[in-house]
């Protein structure tokens, strides 16, 4: 080995650099392990203070739970400019740290749609071509179903409709920042780049808003990602235990405006006879439309039925009062004109939309961002409607442009947190009017459509200064001040996707992990020992350098390790596995064949090279396509996996060779089997080609089968395929999916998808109850029926703040998962883009590597016959073994890894059969393929075997969250086998026998 010295410096240095960055992580461990003490023995102070006294017994867990985050904050706050490491600070140090995933650590994943749809139609002319309108209604149903930008998709409607028309009929040039040569005869190619210019500028905007935001929200490492063209943004924010918060301050437009009201008794009159039109038209049974969330017409009968199914008695009051019995009036000359729970706000939004009531033109209804607060109401359920009033029909008389800075301020006499806000010139002019003109009136403060405050104004306000008071808590006014700050987003933005992990979760993936990967590592290092004897000792040093340098690289890059993360690293110390198998194979056939121990190892390691490249590179192949398709804990998996087959090529093929140089050299010897494993498969004579009739027939059978159950019985598919809303629940008592399945029923009307996940008191239910709704108000919501329909299985009672709160909750929602129908239909289709690209790439490298297309065949022919039989499996067993297999991400990132490990067999095979053509031409080739898959049977075995004990430990160690995944490699790592050996080789001969006796004929 030439360069022995050159090498074993560089190895050094690399494995002296990982250790460099792993330290920042274990530094970090160690401040944040003296923050916990600080933080506990302030619990223990507060437990002995009077005013922990004074809190009820159902609220002392969760106060105390508080006191112990704020006071961690603090101290990590208080050495966050500190040097504690080599003159780092310990910020600098949290920067440096491995960044463990949402899975792993709590927090949210949050994907944003910017409304691309909106930015056309604010581009439009106030009237528009019934054309223009028609396109906008098809591309948003194509939105809907596709990731394709808006932009483009409007282009093709419009092309559909009318192509011969143009667009500048309908798109007001004048409101694009493009410019075009002559406006007047602008194509419609040249509009439609003038708004993708537009778009661009949007999504580069509003990512930067959310980036302010994210920023001043105080999250550690969060990572915001522009997705190009889809105008998407992927927010993630480990740590986070407020996802409503979250929300929020993500979705809000900061769209703040000023407006003018009415007052009570000038909007009572009009109250008063929509009630009486609601009665008569309930005494007539005539239907009225409802604009509720599933965009359904209900009558109002069955709306008072649902009301007040639980007291009968109130549905006499209801019939009489209709409006009246959701509203609960407010006399007085304030604008508040009652309030009403936020279940009955949808339908009175509707009877107000729809009334025949002759309302004064310019009122604008409108309710309040924060829940009416006050003694015998319940928190956070009924909401104020205000009356606002629109001046001139435009509405508000002033917007939040004018606004140069917000900050937060404490109320002199109340002592509550407000807002202040300072106005430009031309803002505190017109603010100066404004105040002036309504002095003794009402003035709303409305952002994003809800009313912030409506304060009274005593007099004329000067120099631009105003507060934005509303009873707010000092996390409701830093939000509120922040969105302010950050900016206006140009557009509207909604969730599609969204997943919070709460850290008890979190908390538990971390250990579940931890275990498998330490089992599997113990299983591997004895494995390679108790079969290679001394050899086996240097692959288990080569392994552990593995680990360091895939560490090491995974802080270097800045990579997130999530669950599956940590999958793909045991996944990788199996395959690590591979390359020195096939080192030690060639070697011990050397060896057999007579040669000397220095050069049979020279030998060895030369005629491996080959099969090893091949191989890891098909692997890798499958690990980019998963990079670039996947997303989350898809694309951690293979970003971990890709890293992992590079330091093992390295690690396997120079760390093993330096150890044996340095034994060669100084005499010793060095063994590559023990008794027990020296003829271990040695020597076999199966004829492979000749049983391969009775193959073709089995796997024939189970191909058959598979399809069957795959077309008739389906799948049972994950949130992220199906769209809805998951939830893994977490009860004091062990409870049935009956129990809950029944429970949630009755509370959602329609089945739910109730799973046992863990042990019998953790419950995984999904439900697409209201998943088209796009409002805010629909998490809350549905988190409110959960709560109503399992709070009795709870042996100590919680409250839904409780129940629904992440912060290190022991039980209630532990995890949450939402997808929109359009994220879902697009990761269906994405995951069989994934897999046909993955099929492709290993036939194209194959064909071309060994010069003909039968082996690319051969090899692909093998890898679909697994994917059929693995994808069938998973139809065949859901709903019968009992634990969960569903069809998701990670499941199809399990069968693009089945593909990439599976084909590594065939290439080793592949391999042996073009060395033995080059050695034997003259030979059968049917004995030359018989011979390399007897002489590559001993690696193809202890392969699998090794890979095998490490999914094992996987699927029994790793958690609920991947059990499925490791069955799915398991099963899949089985069939390759047997694939590799009867199915894709014998294929590859079958053609090449029809394509010999086709060139013949």
């Amino acid at each position: 080995m030439q360069n022995k010295g050159a090498i074993s410096f560089v190895a050094i240095l690399i494995g002296l650099a990982c250790l460099f960055q792993l330290s920042f992580t274990a530094v970090t461990y160690i401040q944040e392990n003296k923050a916990k003490k600080f933080a506990e023995n302030v619990v223990k102070e507060t437990e002995q203070s009077e005013a922990f006294a004074a809190v009820s017994d159902l609220d002392k867990a969760f106060y105390l739970d508080s006191v112990k985050t704020t006071a961690n904050k603090i101290y990590l706050d208080s050495v966050s400019a500190k040097k504690v490491y080599f003159g780092y600070t310990y910020k600098a140090v949290k920067e440096k740290e491995l960044n463990l995933g949402l899975d792993l650590k709590g927090g949210m994943n949050v994907t944003l749609q910017l409304d691309l749809a909106d930015l056309v139609r604010n581009c439009a002319r106030e009237k528009t071509t019934d054309q223009f309108n028609q396109a906008m209604a098809v591309a948003r149903e194509r939105a809907s179903l596709t990731h394709q930008d808006f932009i483009s998709l409007f282009k093709e409607a419009w092309d559909e409709i009318n192509p011969q028309q143009r667009m500048s009929f309908d798109i007001d040039l004048d409101k694009l920042s493009g410019d075009v040569k002559n406006k007047t005869r602008a194509t419609n190619e040249e509009i439609i780049s003038l708004l993708n210019k537009e778009a661009e500028a949007v999504i580069n905007n509003s990512y930067t808003v959310v980036e302010r935001r994210v920023n001043q929200f105080g999250v550690s490492q969060p990572n915001i990602q522009k997705i190009a063209r889809t105008g998407r943004i992927l927010v993630e924010l480990p740590g986070v235990k407020e996802p409503e918060r979250v929300r929020k301050l993500l979705q809000g437009t900061a769209s703040l405006e000023f407006w003018q009201t009415y007052t009570y008794q000038e909007i009572a009159p009009f109250l008063q006879e929509l009630n009486e039109e609601l009665r008569a038209q309930v005494a007539a049974g005539a239907p009225v439309a409802v604009v509720e969330p599933k965009n359904e017409a209900k009558t109002i009968e069955d709306e008072l039925a649902a009301a007040s199914a639980q007291n009968p008695d109130d549905a006499a009051v209801a019939a009489a009062n209709p409006l009246f019995s959701k509203l609960q009036l407010f006399g007085g000359n304030s604008a508040l004109l009652g309030i009403a729970h936020y279940r009955d706000t949808a339908a009175i939004n509707a009877w107000l939309a729809n009334s025949k009531v002759a309302f004064p033109g310019d009122f604008v209804p409108a309710w309040s961002f924060k829940a009416y607060a006050a003694e015998g109401i319940q928190p956070d359920t009924y909401f104020e409607l205000v009356a606002l009033k629109s001046v001139a029909g435009k509405g508000a008389v002033l917007d939040g442009g004018v606004i140069t800075s917000a900050r937060v301020n404490y109320n002199q006499i109340s002592g509550e947190a407000e807002v202040n806000m300072t106005m430009n010139s031309t803002g505190s002019a017109k603010w100066e009017v404004i105040t002036e003109q309504n002095v003794g009136h009402l003035i709303a403060i409305v952002m994003d459509g809800q009313v912030y405050s409506y304060p009274n104004v005593n007099g004329k306000i000067s120099g631009g200064s105003s507060a934005i008071t509303g009873h707010f808590t000092q996390a409701e006014a830093d939000d509120l001040a922040t969105v302010l700050k950050s900016g206006k987003l140009s557009t509207p933005a909604r969730i599609v996707q969204e997943q919070v992990v709460g850290p008890s979760l979190g908390g538990a993936s971390i250990r579940s992990g931890m275990i498998s990967f330490l089992i599997a590592f113990l299983l591997v290092l004895i494995y390679m020992v108790l079969f290679y004897r001394r050899a086996g000792i240097a692959a288990d040093v080569a392994l552990l350098c593995n680990v360091l340098f895939l560490f090491g690289a995974l802080v270097s890059f800045g990579a997130v390790l999530t669950l599956s993360g940590i999958a793909g690293l045991v996944l990788t110390m199996g395959m690590a596995v591979d390359a020195n198998v096939i080192i030690y194979e060639r070697v011990k056939e050397e060896l057999n064949a007579g040669k000397a121990l220095r050069l049979a190892i020279a030998d060895g390691y030369k005629n491996a090279y080959s099969a090893i490249i091949d191989g890891q590179i098909t692997t890798l192949l499958t690990g980019l396509i998963l990079a670039i398709f996947g997303s989350g804990t898809v694309k951690s998996f293979a970003i971990v996996l890709v890293i992992g087959i590079i330091t093992s090529v390295i690690t396997s093929i120079f760390i093993t060779r330096l150890i044996f140089e340095a034994r060669l050299s100084r005499g010793k010897d060095i063994s590559f089997y023990t008794n027990a494993t020296k003829n271990f498969l040695k020597n076999t004579k199966i004829n492979f080609l000749g049983a391969r009739k009775w193959t073709y027939i089995i796997s024939g059978a189970l191909i058959a089968i598979s399809l069957a159950f795959i077309f008739t019985k389906g799948f049972s598919y994950g949130v992220d395929f199906s769209g809805g809303r998951t939830y893994v629940v977490r009860f004091d008592q062990p409870v049935t999916p009956e129990q809950v399945r029944a429970a949630t029923f009755e509370a959602y009307g329609e089945a739910a998808e109730v799973k046992q996940f863990g042990g019998a008191s953790q419950m995984r239910v999904t439900t697409k109850y209201l998943i088209n709704d796009k409002t805010t108000e629909t998490d809350k919501l549905i988190e409110a029926k959960l709560y109503d329909a399992l709070k009795d299985f709870f042996a100590t009672p919680l409250t839904l703040e409780q129940f629904t709160s992440t912060l290190d909750n022991p039980n209630g929602i532990v995890s949450s998962d939402r997808v929109d129908a359009s994220i879902a239909s697009e990761a269906k289709r994405d995951a069989v883009i994934a897999v046909v690209l993955a099929l492709i790439a290993i036939f194209g490298y194959i064909a071309i590597r060994f010069k003909s297309w039968t082996y690319g065949l051969g090899g692909v022919t093998s890898l679909a016959h697994n994917a059929v039989i693995v994808i069938g499996f998973f139809s065949i067993f859901t709903g019968v073994l009992p634990f969960t297999l569903d069809v998701d991400a990670q499941f199809i990132a399990a069968v693009l890894t089945i593909i990439g490990y599976s084909i590594n067999d065939n290439v080793v095979i592949f391999d042996r059969i073009r060395e033995y053509k080059a050695l034997y031409p003259k030979r059968d080739l049917k004995q030359n393929i018989n011979e390399a898959l007897n002489s590559t049977l001993s690696r193809t075995i202890n392969t699998s075997v090794s890979t095998l004990v490490v999914l094992l430990s996987i699927a029994i160690f790793g958690g609920e969250s991947i059990r499925g995944f490791a069955v799915a490699l398991t099963l899949g790592v089985l069939v390759g086998t047997y694939a590799s050996l009867f199915i894709g080789t014998p294929i590859m001969y079958d053609l090449n026998m029809k394509k010999a006796a086709k060139a013949k004929k």
